[in-house]
């Protein structure tokens, strides 16, 4: 999530029936129950970006910690409808995107960029404690591969690449055998 700013998240995985709360060992990062598995994260604009513990408390006790990463970039949350259309959703450089990839699932997102322009595109999964297993590509607005990775930190992908035209560019990610 984003500093100062609140967001819509689900926690996933097994034994989470009756889901009643969630917490942070960071104070600055707080967790309000919504509906079902739903909850929204507000996140005080001081608190420091950087990795957190979270847990929740279910019927079934406490859950092991999972990671929660906080940033000062702009935090886009995938859409989900989008991610089954054929057009890749927009994004902007420099930002952070949340998302999900299901069984079967190919996600794209469409970003501008200028000429000599260096960028970086990072996977964080296993760095998050997520068991995917993504493959990460980098296209031109054509559909033409420039780069692809399937592991620079451990098995997470990262793209580092000089644009050679303005123009639109294309992620696509997804999990290395589409398992999810």
């Amino acid at each position: 999530a984003q500093t100062g700013t609140s967001t819509s998240i689900v926690f996933a995985g097994s034994g989470l029936e009756n889901l009643s709360s969630a917490h942070c060992n960071n104070p600055g990062v707080t967790f309000r129950k919504s509906e079902g598995e739903n909850f929204v994260v507000d996140v005080a604009a001081d608190t420091l970006p950087g990795l957190y513990d979270v847990q929740t408390i279910s019927s079934n006790g406490v859950s092991s910690i999972r990671t929660f990463c906080v940033s000062r970039r702009q935090h886009l949350v995938e859409e989900e409808e989008l991610a089954e259309s054929p057009s890749p959703q927009s994004a902007l450089i420099d930002s952070v995107i949340s998302g999900r990839i299901a069984k079967g699932d190919l996600d794209s997102y469409r970003f501008k960029a200028v000429r000599g322009e260096r960028v970086i595109i990072e996977c964080w999964a296993h760095r998050i404690d997520s068991s995917l297993r993504a493959i990460m590509e980098l296209c031109d607005a054509d559909g033409k591969r420039l780069a692809v990775n399937r592991g620079f930190f451990g098995v997470d992908p990262v793209i580092t690449f000089a644009i050679p035209a303005d123009g639109d560019y294309i992620v696509k990610l997804h999990d290395l055998v589409y398992s999810g």
